[in-house]
C-alpha cells in the first residue's frame, strides 16, 4: 500500500513512535521510514521469508500473529518464538548477515509495514538510543 493521503502517513508515523524500539527517533528518521515502507495484508498460512532468503526487509507487525521457525539438519521444525503485533523483526543478523537465520509464517491474517533493510539498519547506525531500544526488544 502506498500511503496517498495524509491521514494514513499521520497514522502510520503515530503508530511508529508508539513503539519503544522507534520513539526515540526523529521526525526526520520517521518521515524517512515512512517514505520507504510499504504496507501489505497477508493470508494465513504465507511465508514472509524462508531462512537462507536474503536477508532484505525489516518488518513491523501492525496485526495478526505470525510464528518464527527454523530447521534443523533432519530437516525438523524448530519453533523460535510467535510474534505478535506491534513488534519489529528480525533483530538476528542485523549488520552481518546477507540471509535469513529462520523462516516466518503468518499464523492469522497479518498486516505488516515493511522496510528496506539498508535503510532500517543505516537509520539504527545514526541513532545510538534506537540501538540499545533494538537490542532490548530483541531480548
Amino acid at each position: 500500500m502506498i500511503l496517498k493521503n495524509k491521514s494514513d502517513y499521520e497514522y502510520y508515523a503515530k503508530k511508529l513512535c508508539r513503539h519503544p524500539e522507534f520513539s526515540p527517533l526523529s521526525d526526520k528518521y520517521i518521515n524517512q521510514l515512512i517514505d520507504e515502507m510499504t504496507v501489505k495484508t497477508y493470508h494465513r498460512g504465507q511465508i514472509l521469508f524462508d531462512q537462507g532468503d536474503t536477508r532484505d526487509r525489516f518488518y513491523y507487525l501492525i496485526d495478526g500473529v505470525c510464528k518464527s521457525f527454523h530447521w534443523d539438519k533432519d530437516g525438523g521444525e524448530q519453533l523460535y518464538l510467535y510474534i505478535r503485533p506491534e513488534r519489529a523483526f528480525p533483530y538476528i543478523g542485523l549488520f552481518e548477515d546477507d540471509r535469513y537465520a529462520y523462516t516466518v509464517q503468518t499464523m492469522s491474517e497479518v498486516k505488516l509495514a515493511e522496510f528496506p533493510m539498508p535503510i532500517y539498519e543505516e537509520i539504527l547506525r545514526e541513532n545510538p538510543e534506537l540501538m540499545v531500544n533494538a537490542v532490548k526488544e530483541r531480548r
